[in-house]
């Protein structure tokens, strides 16, 4: 009895530290999904540097994937981290595929209820004359409400763009690129969608991978 209370206890030891680091270990995609989805999902396809990259920004979004709302990684991730993740070369098909896994498996993930100290209440501080005057004044000039993205064409021949290109479009907007960057084409009376994101506005010519942040200006 002694003797295998003995052996229990070293294979305790040498194990210890074994499950030590798969409990740390940084997390993996490829630990997480099945063969399938990974191909599904077309990162099969994928560097290990876009992989390092897509774990090293997947686990700060959980958060985002929790509130009950439609889940983009387009409109969660910034241009550069898309990029440089390499999601900018997969299909639409494989972007959808993609967009439900890290809704479901990362939601799930963060589903854990917790228990916390709620904050005590900051002290209401007494308004001022200038604040007080202004108190209610938007309801006096209501704004209206602006659409998460809009279709437009531009009108004619379109050769993409060189660093402050403009863009006119068919309903009479006028956009100008707003980020470095290249991008050549040669299409007529391409279909362009202007996608408002929580850090600028995003046009993307549809059935294209090419992007590009621009901004308003008439």
């Amino acid at each position: 009895m002694k003797r295998l209370c003995g052996y229990i206890l070293a294979l305790t030891l040498c194990l210890g530290p074994v499950m030590a680091m798969a409990d740390g270990a940084p997390f993996d995609v490829r630990d997480l999904m099945s063969a399938n989805q990974f191909h599904n999902t077309g990162l099969d396809k994928l560097s290990q540097d876009q992989i390092a990259a897509l774990n090293a920004t997947l686990p700060a979004l959980a958060p985002l994937t929790g509130t009950g709302k439609p889940f983009d990684l387009r409109d969660a991730m910034t241009v550069n981290q898309f990029r440089k993740a390499g999601l900018d070369g997969l299909s639409a098909e494989q972007m959808t595929a993609l967009n439900s896994w890290v809704k479901s498996s990362l939601h799930a993930k963060d589903e854990t209820p917790t228990v916390s100290q709620a904050p005590l209440p900051a002290p209401v501080a007494a308004p001022s004359a200038s604040t007080a005057a202004a108190f209610g004044a938007a309801m006096l000039a209501p704004s209206t409400p602006e659409p998460k993205k809009i279709e437009s064409r531009i009108s004619g021949s379109f050769t993409g763009w060189s660093g402050k290109t403009l863009f006119r479009l068919e309903n009479g907007q006028v956009w100008q690129q707003a980020e470095p960057g290249v991008f050549a084409a040669k299409m007529q009376d391409p279909t362009v969608v202007i996608k408002k994101l929580a850090f600028g506005y995003l046009l993307t010519i549809p059935g294209d991978s090419d992007t590009v942040f621009v901004r308003r200006i008439h």
